[in-house]
């Protein structure tokens, strides 16, 4: 979990969550819902990226894209919010995004492998990331 030390740097305590960007002090229980509406967007994750390609509905040029910046920001930010530690999160959704595009090879899913499918992850967990960074920075002026 993220949280200051008095000089203001950053410290992994157990008393500090993300879930208080608010300034509201973090609480076990509003950590343990952000617990589950990460786990929720994990298993959305697993249903949109895994489906077969015969049941992946048809969209015009690009919707594709912006669903795969979408899921990875929401696995970001909630993973965040659940108490996940950035320098864990993001290297293992980064490594995710690109599993995910491998696995989508297997013959039985009928999907294809794209390079600009991890590009659009990747920029979905930027954005996470910068979210985070920018909600700090707020809460501390």
């Amino acid at each position: 979990m993220l949280g200051n030390d008095r000089n203001g740097s950053d410290t992994d305590t157990a008393d500090n969550t993300v879930s208080s960007m608010d300034g509201a002090p973090g609480t076990l229980a509003a950590t343990n819902r952000w617990r589950w509406v990460f786990a929720l967007a994990v298993a959305v994750s697993v249903v949109v990226l895994f489906m077969p390609g015969s049941h992946v509905p048809h969209a015009p040029n690009g919707v594709d894209k912006v669903v795969h910046c979408t899921l990875f920001l929401t696995l970001c930010v909630t993973g965040l919010f659940a108490g996940s530690r950035a320098r864990w999160l993001v290297p293992i959704l980064l490594a995710y995004a690109v599993a995910s595009e491998f696995i989508q090879t297997v013959p039985i899913l009928q999907r294809d492998f794209s390079v600009w499918d991890i590009a659009a992850d990747w920029a979905g967990v930027l954005l996470g990331a910068l979210a985070l960074v920018w909600a700090r920075r707020g809460r501390s002026a």
